[in-house]
């Protein structure tokens, strides 16, 4: 009888020993393609709403996921291939740029002869900046900036088989969690080790933070680089499209936003303008200066709400932490994942903390 006992013990101990053996070993042979297949799986979830309203009208749910796949391969390859290059034209743009004005001297052309604190700021920093030691510097950080700029644009290039690769498996992923949605969600959910209210808890807060996230953060973000590369196609401002990308990402961290790019540039063509007296040029500044602050940095304040209401807000720094964390675990993906993991995990903690308490009370 105890040595029956033992064979069974000994039994389990090999099954969770070569169960755990299993997982391990699929962990490294998925571990290549694992954010492949998380960006895959999150665009699959974003876009179910559409997979169900289009399944009825196609009448098939390979057609309907087959369809949405295309689409989204459209949305998505066709701007990022026109943002490269138009980043690869303007980052050498604005390259020459920067170097003809500051190394060269084009910024500080002429003395400022007029009276007031600006002309002498003007004054002063035309004095430090134009000293040689100072130029050599600034050379010096302009050529390291452009041979890292050329660096990673070779290594972008390089590296496209392992992009398109890793696109081809999101794309995959997607389209089988669009066709097989509902019955890979309903096995997942028993998988989970909670009580059924804990499950549908924890399932109910991630399809709310992740609106949350890619409607109130991501979205708002993008539309904010938008109408930023507009401000500055339309008052003049180099690399337009450039910056309205840095200005879309700054958009995404918290208490920094969108007035860390377009600040600096309003403040510099109006003390440009008020040191040189052009009017031109200070009436563009001004109108620039009111265009970021009205339209591009209260925008968010007006979508945010219509766009998610009183749904799935996820706290400031754990977006900031989600997203610098989740962009160096992850890469850009981790702009995405890195909020909803941390906003997950508050969640657990909670049903932890509450399950603590109802175990504590008598």
């Amino acid at each position: 009888m105890i040595g029956a006992i033992n064979l069974d013990k000994l039994g389990e101990y090999i099954l969770i020993a070569i169960s755990l053996a299993v997982c391990v070993l699929a962990f490294f042979i998925a571990k290549p393609y694992i954010v492949a297949m998380l960006t895959g799986a999150l665009i699959a979830f974003i876009s179910y709403p559409l997979h169900a309203w289009l399944t009825p009208k196609v009448r098939f749910e390979t057609v309907s996921a087959l369809l949405i796949v295309f689409l989204i391969l459209l949305l998505v390859a066709i701007p990022i291939i026109l943002s490269l290059n138009a980043i690869r034209t303007e980052a050498y743009a604005s390259y020459v740029f920067v170097r003809q004005k500051l190394v060269i001297g084009g910024l500080f052309e002429s003395e400022c002869t007029t009276t007031g604190f600006i002309c002498s700021l003007y004054n002063r920093l035309r004095d430090i900046l134009t000293e040689p030691e100072v130029l050599y510097y600034i050379d010096t950080a302009s050529q390291r900036i452009s041979t890292t700029i050329a660096n990673k644009v070779s290594d972008i290039i390089f590296s496209i088989p392992a992009v398109v690769l890793r696109a081809f498996i999101a794309f995959f992923t997607m389209f089988y969690l669009l066709r097989d949605g509902k019955r890979i969600m309903a096995q997942l959910e028993e998988l989970l080790p909670f009580k059924k209210s804990h499950r549908k808890r924890i399932i109910d807060n991630f399809k709310s933070i992740t609106y949350a996230v890619f409607f109130g953060h991501l979205l708002i973000a993008a539309i904010q680089g938008a109408l930023g590369a507009l401000g500055f196609f339309l008052f003049g401002v180099p690399s337009p499209i450039l910056w309205g990308i840095v200005m879309a990402f700054f958009a995404l961290i918290p208490f920094l936003g969108t007035a860390i790019v377009w600040l600096p540039v309003a403040l510099l063509m109006i003390f440009t303008a008020a040191t040189t007296g052009n009017a031109v040029l200070l009436t563009k500044g001004v109108f620039f200066l009111l265009y970021c602050w009205l339209i591009v940095s209260t925008i968010d304040n007006i979508l945010r709400p219509k766009l998610i209401g009183e749904r799935g807000k996820v706290h400031p720094i754990l977006v900031l932490i989600g997203v610098l964390g989740g962009l160096h675990l992850f890469g850009f993906v981790g702009i995405f994942l890195g909020p909803i993991a941390l906003a997950i995990f508050t969640t657990l903690v909670q049903i932890y903390e509450e399950e603590k308490a109802g175990a504590a009370t008598p």
